[in-house]
């Protein structure tokens, strides 16, 4: 039954008939009023100075968005981090740890050389941060600022990347970079629970920068502030055999089976059409789904009835996997890098002066 409830209120939220489950719909709404006053609430007290903001002793650029999920924050924040090293800076990389142990009471997931903690323990991003990003630290703690000391205590990083941050405010950014998806930037128009609006549109004004991820050439949204300098970015994937990425004719036309379990599976089955690959069976789970040893069989299961040559799934799912898989069963994963497009001015140029602004 509770899963029957969420589905049909997930139906809602990305729906963009006014006409979809009407009562849901209506009750929805509702609840949408009690969340935009508490929002204003909250975001007054900053303006006014009722609730603190904390620095760091450090810059922090933040990557966010005002829609739950899907938008390519992690993408995002790996890009900027390996970006930063180039610049021969140390990097510290700070989360949340959604789903992790560590999120309540903080740990440090990697000291730029060794991974210390689990994905159970630090959560899937953060820990699929620390093997991706070798050579910048990652810290985790449900306050960031915390986070940022704990890394700070470790590694005395020059700068931090601040994963989904924008509406995490008690903490000082020094810049601040917004997400938006190109084909939906701001869902169906409706905060949450209604929609997926984190906030109103009307908050990019606190942010620096934006960024359309998933650009194909879409024009540019209404309603953005006029002053902020608007990029392109695309998605673009490989698939990883063994370790290192494959290529095409390895996996075309290949029977898979489909798993994932983030914000947007239907981007991710669509990513493996594209690459060729002929998916006989697919399993979409929630966004951070939690993979138990049932779950686990479930796949296998899965993956014996379809006469699949491989599970296929994401990086972020994969690293919730290690060592629970049978060495006989190929599993290959989707990475996902991003790729800015031409722009006048360049990211990287923006970006550039950005850096040199904060001394970096």
């Amino acid at each position: 039954m509770t899963g029957r409830i969420q589905s049909a209120i997930a139906s809602v939220m990305h729906s963009d008939d006014p006409a979809h489950a009407p009562v849901l719909a209506g009750f929805l709404s509702a609840a949408s009023r009690l969340y935009a006053r508490a929002a204003d609430w909250q975001n007054h007290g900053y303006v006014s100075g009722r609730r603190g903001v904390r620095q760091l002793p450090f810059p922090v650029i933040s990557v966010g968005n005002i829609t739950v999920g899907g938008t390519g924050k992690t993408p995002m924040t790996l890009y900027l981090a390996r970006y930063l090293l180039k610049r021969g800076l140390r990097v510290a990389l700070l989360s949340r740890g959604y789903g992790g142990r560590c999120s309540r009471r903080g740990g440090l997931v990697s000291d730029g050389c060794d991974v210390r903690l689990s994905a159970r323990e630090a959560g899937d991003e953060p820990y699929l941060m620390a093997l991706s990003v070798p050579g910048a630290a990652v810290a985790v703690h449900r306050d960031r600022y915390r986070a940022g000391l704990i890394a700070a205590r470790a590694f005395s990083p020059h700068v931090a990347v601040l994963d989904d941050g924008f509406q995490h405010r008690k903490l000082h950014r020094d810049l601040d970079l917004v997400l938006l998806d190109a084909d939906r930037p701001f869902g169906n128009g409706f905060l949450l629970p209604r929609g997926t609006l984190r906030e109103t549109p009307s908050g990019l004004i606190r942010s620096q920068g934006l960024i359309l991820t998933r650009s194909s050439g879409q024009p540019l949204p209404e309603g953005l502030p006029p002053h902020l300098p608007v990029f392109r970015c695309r998605h673009e994937a490989s698939v990883v055999m063994h370790g290192a990425a494959a290529m095409p004719d390895a996996f075309s036309g290949q029977a898979v089976l489909a798993v994932s379990g983030i914000a947007k599976n239907a981007a991710f089955q669509e990513t493996l059409d594209r690459l060729g690959m002929n998916r006989v069976h697919t399993l979409a789970f929630a966004d951070h789904h939690r993979y138990t040893d049932q779950t686990v069989a479930e796949i296998l299961n899965a993956y014996d009835a379809a006469g699949a040559a491989a599970i296929v799934t994401t990086e972020k799912d994969a690293v919730k996997w290690e060592g629970r898989m049978p060495a006989d069963v190929p599993v290959w994963t989707v990475r996902v890098h991003v790729q800015f497009t031409d722009s006048d001015p360049s990211f990287s140029g923006w970006l550039d002066a950005q850096l040199t602004k904060l001394g970096l």
